[in-house]
């Protein structure tokens, strides 16, 4: 059951659809800031619609990967919802619209042939006992589209269906699961307090897709095989209060049109110690034939990249500290001669003055 608030409704900020328009099929991933929400949920049409997907918003933001579902040629509404602690009522915390676009169909049409005004049609005789075989017509494929211009016959290419993209997905689901996927990425790194540093995950499709990944650091690779993969892939990294990760929460990719997927993400480390940890979570996301897209239960894989985070260097604290003083306007009209160097000749005349007594 859900509970429509309408003043808490219009606290949260706005569900984001990206894309929020597409075909039967594609993926879309919602995505907002919610506040007291331990369950996130997408639902499609209206509040108590199917459900597209459900996402903790726990960490204060809740994002769902989905699938459009079937309603070609329609405008439909997606609605977020968060339930603050299990039992308890729904309330709605967002909405926004979807585009589904129609499914273009596919018109064969014959070629005809036109006679010139004037022309008197052949009559043809058959002799006795003569069999007369008239030649079998020719129908152009069920797969190509024929367009009569100006006495030309144009063969115009397939057009792509809701059909085909099912069996793609379907094929790269197949493809992922009877593959030997390969996770690549450092699991060990060196930061420093106040820096920021890239920390890139790639997963191969593939032991022979490895050779074409790319980490870049001086830091060691390990390449680590899957026990089981699926199409799409979500990927966390998590620091709790010991970094600052951008972005925050889950990303989705896929294999449909790639063999290689690459997370980056942005880690500074907010205090010194050894043995710091960043965790990333892999999560499958499930397709069954005629359902929307649903989280795994379980992680494909969770691996743990240890940092060990260093104070900044004294020379470095010292410089900044310094070049922080002379960028100091003040600071440039006491000791620069050409900006008034009343310091400086303050420090000129006391030492003309000792060397003269």
């Amino acid at each position: 059951m859900l509970c429509v608030v309408a003043g808490r409704a219009a606290a949260e900020s706005p569900l984001v659809l990206t894309p929020n328009r597409g075909a039967v099929g594609d993926l879309v991933r919602g995505e907002q800031p919610v506040n007291d929400c331990q369950a996130y949920r997408l639902r499609w049409m209206e509040p108590g619609g199917p459900v597209l997907g459900t996402d903790s918003g726990s960490d204060g933001r809740g994002s769902v990967s989905f699938s459009v579902p079937d309603g070609a040629g329609t405008t439909q509404t997606v609605v977020a919802t968060c339930q603050a602690s299990p039992g308890e009522e729904e309330r709605i915390v967002g909405g926004a619209p979807f585009t589904v676009s129609a499914v273009v169909s596919t018109t064969t049409v014959r070629p005809t042939t036109t006679r010139p005004a004037g022309t008197v049609p052949v009559t043809t005789t058959t002799p006795p006992g003569a069999t007369s075989i008239a030649p079998p017509p020719t129908q152009p494929t069920a797969t190509t589209r024929t367009t009569l211009t100006l006495g030309r016959t144009t063969l115009a290419p397939p057009t792509p269906t809701t059909a085909g993209r099912r069996r793609d997905v379907a094929d790269c689901e197949r493809q992922a699961a009877d593959a030997k996927s390969q996770l690549v990425y450092q699991p060990a790194r060196r930061m420093v307090v106040g820096g920021a540093y890239d920390v890139v995950v790639s997963l191969a499709l593939d032991a022979s897709d490895v050779t074409s990944v790319v980490i870049p650091g001086p830091d060691r690779t390990t390449v680590v095989q899957l026990r089981t993969t699926e199409c799409t892939i979500e990927a966390e990294l998590t620091g709790g209060t010991d970094f600052t990760v951008t972005p925050p929460g889950s990303s989705g990719q896929s294999f449909l049109r790639t063999r290689i997927l690459t997370w980056r993400w942005q880690v500074s480390p907010s205090r010194t110690g050894p043995g710091m940890r960043l965790l990333l979570h892999l999560k499958p996301i499930i397709r069954e034939d005629g359902r929307s897209p649903v989280p795994g239960i379980v992680d494909v894989h969770e691996a743990v990249i240890e940092v060990d985070a260093l104070p900044q260097s004294l020379v470095a604290k010292v410089d900044d500290r310094v070049n922080g003083f002379f960028d100091n306007s003040l600071a440039k009209f006491l000791l620069i001669p050409g900006g008034g160097g009343v310091v400086t000749v303050w420090a000129a005349r006391r030492f003309r003055r000792r060397t003269s007594e």
